[in-house]
């Protein structure tokens, strides 16, 4: 069973040998730029003359998840730069905690990227079944990641963890709404404006049980770019709407865990083992390497 934990390159792992790290940053390197660069070739000019850039098809097909290209750019090109901040973490001393910690998120983290570029061909292809099967099984990769690996410090959870998972499911919606046949159909509309609430209830249940503002925020983005992307179009009464009423609910609601972690002190609601690691996680620049949330058992 050891040998088999030891291959095992999910397991969770409280050591690493020195060659298993570099393995982790080299395939953390290669799967990142594979990822960042075919998704910047594809959003601004696809590499061959069969694909059409990614925002080509969000205006193609206007449904009620429509997004707004530039605020979804902006959202990835941040996740981008910091996830390069992710893979410095690994070029680390190989016994340093941080590089231990960068090397037990490095699997999920390739499955991510490697999904990501697959992903990011079928669509621009127009192959959004195939796109949106390989968004579930993702967002299936990323939740294991965070329920294993939601206990470390900001700079490695965000880029890593709960930003990739909170596109994850607006993209599934994305998908989902244009791989709907016909999509402009009344019944269609209304499952529309019943669907988009489902992202207040995650980004509420991601605070309310785990205290994890990053992913409030996220979300809170997101839906911003589907605001503005219904807005402009008005594409299916009230969903720009009810957009706008959840980014703001989320944003306040993210701010409502946020201050008291930032200010060191309790959130009433949260268990004194998630609140200390909380706190210890917002002060100093020592405490941003320390745990999001408190040490949970393997």
């Amino acid at each position: 069973m050891s040998s088999l934990a030891e291959w095992n390159p999910f397991q969770r792992r409280s050591s690493y040998s020195d060659s298993e790290i570099m393995q982790y940053r080299i395939w953390t390197a290669v799967s990142f730029l594979l990822s960042a660069v075919t998704t910047l070739a594809y959003v601004l000019h696809p590499l061959d003359s069969s694909a059409h850039p990614i925002w080509w098809w969000n205006k193609q097909f206007r449904t009620a998840f429509t997004l707004n290209p530039v605020i979804v750019s902006v959202y990835w090109l941040a996740l981008y730069v910091n996830q390069a901040s992710y893979l410095s973490s690994l070029w680390n001393a190989s016994a340093n905690e941080t590089a231990i910690q960068g090397a037990a998120l490095g699997s999920h983290f390739i499955v991510n990227n490697i999904l990501t570029f697959v992903i990011t061909l079928l669509f621009s292809h127009g192959h959004f079944l195939s796109a949106l099967i390989l968004q579930i099984i993702n967002l299936f990769n990323l939740t294991v990641l965070y329920h294993r690996h939601r206990n470390y410090a900001r700079w490695l959870h965000w880029p890593v963890v709960s930003g990739p998972l909170a596109w994850t499911i607006i993209a599934i919606l994305w998908t989902g709404a244009i791989v709907a046949p016909w999509s402009d159909a009344l019944i269609l509309r209304i499952m529309g404006n019943v669907a988009i609430w489902a992202i207040l209830l995650i980004g509420l249940f991601f605070l309310g049980v785990y205290g994890d503002y990053t992913m409030g925020f996220s979300l809170a983005v997101l839906t911003w770019a589907l605001a503005m992307g219904q807005f402009w179009e008005k594409i299916i009464a009230l969903q720009w709407i009810f957009a706008f009423v959840i980014m703001g609910v989320l944003f306040l609601a993210s701010f409502a865990v946020a201050i008291p972690i930032w200010t060191g002190r309790q959130v009433a609601w949260l268990n004194g083992a998630e609140e200390q690691g909380r706190i210890a996680a917002s002060q100093g620049s020592e405490g941003e390497r320390r745990p999001l949330i408190g040490e949970q058992q393997a």
